[in-house]
């Protein structure tokens, strides 16, 4: 099976394809849309089957010279695209971000399952609460869009790989075109919606997201629902700095356990906690240590909305 990115960051990308060939068995070949000039920085496995394409060549000239001043989310509809529609891509593929990384073994019927298609959300495009970002103004003016035209709302911007039927694909950004040049559309929640709609044979029904570290921030917004289970995460380097809950003191590592699969589960288990001491310790900082608690204004306001009852 293949895994499809659009990237312009090769070395997080060379990492995740680490991850992927190591978790994601049945994923024989790779391909990869960059900028030019950067495509001779990407490094896969030996493994792994890759191939290499340029963005540039995927978009006519008109394309090419507005490409630089699109939006995050227009840019990465553009690509996602233009890239589906060449004959580079495969029948069923598995749509991915470069910094999507599994945490585990991850099984095949987590895509497909009894030959139905699979499909993972996060939010309710209608509810999305933020407006500050370029991605913001994709999720919601993709649920004004879905609204307006009768379909469902759901965001499966849930970063992590999901499967995705080429055809489908494309018949969903023909029937978005007339929207999806002025407007900043999420090209997972475009498609999924309409592609549960119009073809509701081959997709099973929605289910909650997989990923930890999505938010990348645990106070950034509140999740519509929580993970089952975690299975993928969205790297954040942040994250790994000195003193953040990944850094190597905060997950002691695991060599000495000799059973690969074992020592895998343990590893993506204790970062699952790790997080989740993180998010603790973010909301009610008066419960970590030292004196330095006293001086997180989180700590007066957790105590204030304590003694009000109005705890989140």
């Amino acid at each position: 099976m293949q895994i499809v990115y659009i990237s312009n960051r090769p070395k997080t990308l060379n990492q995740t394809l680490k991850k992927v060939c190591a978790n994601m068995p049945y994923i024989d070949s790779a391909l990869v849309c960059m900028p030019e000039a950067l495509l001779k920085s990407v490094v896969a496995p030996a493994e792994l089957k890759i191939t290499l394409t340029p963005e540039e060549s995927l978009l006519n000239k008109l394309e090419r010279s507005q490409l630089s001043s699109l939006d995050h989310q227009r840019r990465n509809y553009l690509l996602r695209k233009s890239l589906i529609a060449s004959e580079l891509v495969q029948h069923r593929f598995i749509m991915s971000d470069d910094d999507a990384r599994p945490l585990r073994l991850v099984k095949l019927d987590y895509f497909l399952s009894a030959n139905r298609y699979q499909r993972y959300y996060f939010h309710d495009l209608m509810t999305w609460p933020n407006s500050r970002t370029e991605f913001d103004t994709g999720q919601l003016m993709t649920g004004a869009l879905l609204s307006s035209l009768g379909l469902p709302t759901l965001s499966y911007a849930s970063h992590m790989p999901q499967l995705v039927d080429r055809q489908i694909y494309l018949e969903a950004c023909h029937f978005f075109e007339p929207y999806s040049i002025e407007f900043a559309l999420c090209e997972w929640s475009s498609y999924f919606n309409y592609a549960a709609v119009k073809h509701p044979d081959l997709f099973d029904s929605p289910r909650p997201y997989l990923t930890l570290c999505w938010p990348e921030h645990p106070l950034a917004w509140t999740p519509l629902v929580r993970p089952d289970e975690y299975i993928f995460e969205n790297y954040t380097p942040s994250l790994y700095t000195l003193n953040g809950p990944f850094s190597e003191e905060s997950l002691a590592m695991t060599e000495t356990i000799s059973d690969v699969e074992s020592r895998k589960t343990i590893e993506a288990t204790k970062k699952v906690l790790a997080w989740r001491l993180y998010d603790i310790g973010l909301r009610y900082p008066e419960q970590n240590t030292g004196f330095k608690k006293y001086l997180n204004p989180r700590t007066w306001i957790n105590k204030l909305l304590t003694r009000y009852s109005i705890h989140q």
